[in-house]
């Protein structure tokens, strides 16, 4: 349970039992925690009530046990009515009393500050005011100095609680400041982390940008690179074109010189065979076809005639064309012909004379 702080307030002070051979009067205390709350229907609390003189001296002490708190928090009980440790109830000067009370609830003791009587029940200094038979002026006297003492109490006790009041703003005040300064503390380590954070995050997304342009940075330069690869290739491949284009048209044009050639030699052969006969066969080709086969029962080439080759009347140069008289073959090779290949219905003509 949390530390209690009991207040002791004298809720009522009643003289009862005057009457009787001990007088006594109501006392009421209330019990809060130390949230302020009310400590409701406890039970088995102690209370020891001393009683003091202006010396602080102890002059009563009376002790009551087995007390109960209701649905309010509030004890009772009647002071002068339990057990006596010290001294006598009915000696004690009230004027001059100050009253010290320890409580011990669940386990725990609290102690109360020393504090006078404020109200003092008047059967209980009425034998003290005149107790021998004094004077109407003796008794002013006596009454001015009960006066007096209260107003010093008074004095004292408003001295004491301006005490207490302060020492609780300073403990307050103390309380306020530690808190700000823990607040303080914690907003400062909360920014500090927060920045710590941020900085860690600009840094990763610092480093991510990073590379990621340096992945887009690799990615343009290997797409530059397969580009300027591309580039040179088809340049490569349009050199090689332009290369083939210009070979082929100086093997047309050296097909072309062949051809006037050859038509000269043909058109001399033509008067030598006018004049000694010569042979010539034709041939439909078909796709890609390099090799024609002499038929048999016709005259083929000897050996070291010039034979002419046609493709679809076109002279072919010499050099493409051969006769293997072994299997009676004429063979065409296209890589002598500009790679000029024969497609299917192709006239092929081969000629030659034998002198």
């Amino acid at each position: 349970m949390k530390k209690l702080l009991m207040f002791l307030t004298f809720v009522m002070m009643v003289m009862v039992g005057l009457a009787q051979s001990q007088p006594k009067f109501s006392y009421q205390a209330v019990l809060r925690d130390t949230n302020d709350r009310l400590v409701t229907n406890g039970n088995n609390i102690t209370l020891k009530w001393e009683v003091m003189n202006l010396s602080n001296n102890v002059i009563y002490t009376e002790t009551y046990t087995g007390l109960t708190t209701n649905s309010q928090g509030l004890f009772s009980l009647y002071l002068g009515d339990s057990t006596v440790g010290i001294g006598s109830f009915g000696a004690v000067e009230w004027y001059n009393a100050r009253v010290r009370t320890t409580l011990i609830y669940n386990g725990q003791t609290i102690v109360s500050p020393i504090q006078p009587v404020m109200a003092v029940p008047y059967a209980l200094i009425a034998d003290d005011l005149n107790p021998n038979g004094k004077t109407i002026k003796e008794i002013y006297h006596t009454i001015d100095t009960v006066k007096a003492h209260i107003r010093q109490e008074l004095a004292d006790t408003s001295v004491s609680i301006r005490y207490q009041i302060d020492t609780v703003k300073t403990q307050l005040r103390v309380e306020i400041d530690t808190t700000s300064q823990q607040i303080r503390s914690a907003l400062v380590d909360t920014a500090t982390n927060l920045r710590g954070y941020i900085n860690t995050r600009a840094a990763q997304l610092q480093q991510n940008l990073d590379d990621s342009t340096s992945a887009v940075r690799s990615a343009l330069i290997d797409t530059a690179a397969d580009i300027r690869g591309a580039l040179v290739d088809n340049f490569n491949r349009v050199g090689v074109a332009i290369h083939d284009s210009v070979s082929i048209l100086r093997d047309s044009i050296k097909s072309l010189k062949d051809s006037i050639h050859a038509l000269r030699v043909s058109i001399e052969q033509m008067k030598l065979h006018m004049k000694q006969g010569g042979d010539n066969v034709e041939f439909t080709a078909m796709d890609n076809q390099t090799a024609f086969i002499l038929a048999s029962g016709l005259d083929e080439p000897q050996s070291g005639t010039l034979i002419m080759m046609y493709i679809n009347g076109v002279r072919v140069r010499s050099a493409a064309v051969s006769y293997d008289s072994g299997t009676r073959t004429f063979t065409y090779d296209p890589t002598e012909f500009g790679n000029k290949m024969i497609i299917a219905d192709d006239i092929v003509e081969f000629e030659w004379n034998n002198f």
